[in-house]
């Protein structure tokens, strides 16, 4: 018989000797009933509430139950959502009482779970702000509660697990964060602080709970921009964040700011990338307007994308350059074909086909997912522009079948894979169509559609194909 057997007794426990034995061992029995047939009782609600908060207020339990204890009470599950806790214990009123007992506190501490009551009681807390009189003096206390919880702390890992638990218990009923919880963020832990970030906004995405993820990614917002106000102003991870959010809430010259700050640290990762999409996409929303002033907006836009592409481009020609091609670092040889294909792609989809040409010429066939060049190639012999001088059907199919051939040649992942052989398939499946090859054009539409059953524009040629096959 232990004291765990006894926390969890519920509605439908008939007490035992021995339990009343324990009970009365630790002074809990008076506190019980003064009913000497308490043998025979039936433990209510009440009974099974008060005994837990004799518990926790008494002084003997050692680390070992102290822990038991801990696990059993603060579950956030029933924290949070009492209406699912079917043994009704009122672990807000428990978390008080042991929050009281510094001997306790210390030993949970000790064994770096004094965050638990902490927390449990922060819930009470929140749930009982009535106005924003009330809410500024939780969030005092709050502050308060986990500068309690880090003090003397040194395992900085465990610390962010701490913040982001706070973070997460407040997010779940307000926004604008405790003081304490935005200055812990400091130049040690910010990255860290920001992969715990990122983990904690996916759960709350996943819950699919939509006032929680607003107030999550508020929270998220008021983080990133301390992190960027007072601590790394170039911080990538938090600028990309902060574009996608301001993006989102319709704020596009935001969106765009933390871009740019974020490329000119960046200028070949993904900040680069998100600011040339950014552009790109206004590009395509002016459309073919004739207006002087979005005319003036086309060619400036242009000439942004341009100049992002040939400062990304060079950055790494010259870190090429500094090493021989076999000593090179794979990903700076795969990022230099990223951005060649990405900049010939908009150079041809802007009828700047010979310069687009000439960027993939450069290219060395050695170099890794060379197979994005081909793709590029062929669809610049596949566009019969009278501006193009490259026009020709057969070399875009050659090109895009040997494209191909590289992709199921390597070993990549399975969602990769089924990318890559779509990204060559799609282009070469039209090709086939121009070239009037139908029959092996709707055998490539087939070879996608068994991939990716949801290709729209496949579904589209293939209906084409058929219709073409009935009129013959």
């Amino acid at each position: 018989m232990n004291l765990f057997s006894l926390i969890g007794l519920n509605l439908n426990n008939k007490a035992t000797k021995e339990q009343i034995d324990l009970l009365s061992k630790y002074n809990i029995y008076t506190d019980l009933t003064n009913d000497k047939q308490a043998v025979k009782k039936t433990f209510t609600v009440a009974d099974t509430n008060r005994i837990l908060n004799s518990i926790v207020r008494s002084s003997w339990m050692d680390e070992k139950t102290l822990i038991r204890l801990d696990d059993y009470l603060f579950d956030m599950k029933y924290v949070c959502n009492p209406e699912l806790d079917t043994e009704h214990i009122d672990r807000i009123a428990l978390a008080n009482e042991l929050t009281k007992n510094e001997k306790y506190m210390q030993m949970l501490k000790k064994n770096k779970r004094m965050h638990s009551p902490e927390r449990a009681r922060t819930v009470g807390l929140l749930k009982n702000v009535k106005t924003e009189t009330d809410l500024e003096m939780t969030k005092i206390e709050i502050s308060r509660s986990f500068e309690k919880i880090i003090k003397g702390e040194t395992d900085d890992r465990y610390l962010v697990k701490v913040w982001t638990k706070f973070l997460n218990t407040y997010g779940q009923y307000y926004t604008g964060l405790p003081s304490a919880l935005l200055e812990f963020v400091n130049e040690d832990n910010y990255k860290t602080v920001s992969v715990f970030m990122r983990n904690y906004l996916a759960s709350v995405e996943h819950s699919r709970k939509e006032d929680g993820i607003k107030r999550a990614k508020r929270n998220a917002k008021e983080v990133y921009e301390y992190i960027t106000n007072k601590i790394d102003e170039y911080d990538v991870p938090a600028l990309l964040w902060l574009s996608s959010y301001y993006k989102d809430n319709g704020e596009a010259d935001k969106a765009e700011e933390k871009l740019i700050k974020a490329s000119e640290k960046d200028i070949t990762g993904k900040a680069t990338t998100a600011l040339v999409n950014l552009y790109e996409r206004r590009l395509k929303e002016i459309g073919k307007s004739r207006k002087k002033e979005d005319l003036e907006m086309i060619e400036s836009l242009k000439d942004k994308i341009e100049r992002i592409y040939e400062e990304a481009i060079d950055t790494l020609k010259d870190l090429i350059a500094k090493e021989d091609t076999e000593k090179l670092d794979s990903e700076i040889l795969t990022k230099y074909v990223t951005f060649i294909s990405m900049a010939a792609r908009f150079e041809k989809n802007i009828g700047n086909f010979d310069i687009a040409k000439d960027l993939l010429d450069e290219v060395d066939e050695s170099f890794p997912e060379y197979y994005r060049v081909l793709v590029e190639l062929g669809m610049i012999y596949q566009c019969p522009s009278p501006k193009n001088s490259n026009y020709n059907l057969k070399k875009s199919a050659k090109a895009l079948r040997r494209a191909y051939a590289l992709v199921i040649s390597e070993n990549y992942k399975k969602n990769e894979r089924i990318k890559h052989i779509k990204y060559c398939l799609v282009p070469l499946a039209n090709t086939l169509y121009y070239m009037k090859s139908y029959e092996e054009a709707k055998y490539v539409c087939n070879q996608i559609l068994e991939l990716d059953g949801e290709e729209v524009n496949v579904r589209k040629l293939l209906k084409k194909l058929n219709e073409v096959k009935k009129t013959a």
